[in-house]
């Protein structure tokens, strides 16, 4: 019976660690999940612009041409560093925060997102970095798109 007990006392620990451990590494694949669906869910619009202007690191506005009966799709970032949030709007139809793409419509916890435009040999390609937090561990992603642009400055956009 002692001897039970004694490996009893080693094993339920280790159990609970590597609970606690898989949780912890389940919620982090979760958040890297997200993160990731969000950059190039961006990524896909910039991809789609015709047009492409960042005024600065927290805003990206986006001109996209569809369909002939709707000529010209306007589509906008803007990270509000006080919140902590970002917020995409579309033809002026207020702007929504972001959410991650998870089957509950919930927004990530950013720390950081930053739009960087890069004008080369005709392509505008923009620069996406999102850093969001979990707990006290900061994850990073960056990736870079190209716009299919030159049908924005042949109609005065």
């Amino acid at each position: 019976m002692l001897l039970w007990s004694a490996l009893l006392s080693c094993v339920v620990p280790a159990a609970k660690l590597g609970v606690a451990l898989t949780q912890e590494s389940f919620t982090q694949i979760l958040l890297q999940r997200e993160a990731r669906f969000l950059i190039d869910a961006i990524a896909r619009d910039v991809m789609l612009a015709s047009y492409v202007e960042a005024p600065d690191s927290t805003h990206l506005k986006l001109y996209m041409k569809y369909q002939a009966e709707k000529p010209c799709t306007n589509v906008s970032y803007c990270f509000d560093q006080s919140m902590l949030l970002l917020r995409r709007e579309q033809n002026g139809g207020g702007a929504q925060p972001v959410s991650s793409g998870a089957g509950a419509v919930r927004t990530l916890p950013l720390r950081h997102c930053a739009f960087t435009l890069i004008h080369s040999g005709g392509v505008d390609n923009v620069r996406i970095q999102l850093t969001v937090q979990d707990g006290q561990k900061l994850l990073s992603l960056e990736t870079q798109a190209a716009s299919c642009s030159g049908w924005g400055r042949g109609h005065g956009l």
